[in-house]
């Protein structure tokens, strides 16, 4: 449930960070979010109780060249927001290791990495907001 919660919210995300960059809204929204992604669903489990680790590497889908690509680890699983970029179901939890992840170090430049954490934190009250309203509680004051 909290990984559905998730997704949908970031499908409301996904045109803002696109946009920021520059860039049109792909076919598949969640094409080239996987790491702020990412992020973004450590920092939910996390706030759940649950630890949690991003994961950096690539995506190897049948028939296509290895994609970069970030995921989370957590309690044994391999949880991944953005594999329908790859033709993978939208939400896609599976034991882990499995053979389409291959774990590797993260690349993109320090900036991009800071960038991720920032606009992830720049989210985060209408998480918490959207969240206080899905459970019929009220946001503290």
């Amino acid at each position: 449930m909290i990984l559905a919660a998730a997704r949908r919210f970031l499908e409301t995300v996904w045109p803002a960070w696109h946009a920021e960059r520059g860039r049109p809204l792909p076919a598949i929204p969640s094409t080239g979010t996987c790491g702020r992604s990412a992020t973004f669903l450590q920092r939910v489990l996390a706030e759940a109780g649950q630890s949690a680790e991003i994961r950096h590497g690539w995506f190897l889908a049948p028939g296509q060249p290895p994609s970069r690509h970030a995921w989370v680890e957590s309690e044994g699983l391999i949880l991944d927001l953005t594999a329908d970029q790859f033709g993978a179901p939208p939400i896609l939890a599976c034991p882990a290791p499995d053979a389409r992840y291959r774990p590797g170090p993260d690349t993109a430049d320090p900036a991009f990495q800071a960038a991720r954490a920032m606009a992830v934190a720049a989210v985060w009250p209408r998480w918490q907001a959207a969240t206080f309203l899905q459970s019929g509680d009220r946001p503290p004051a």
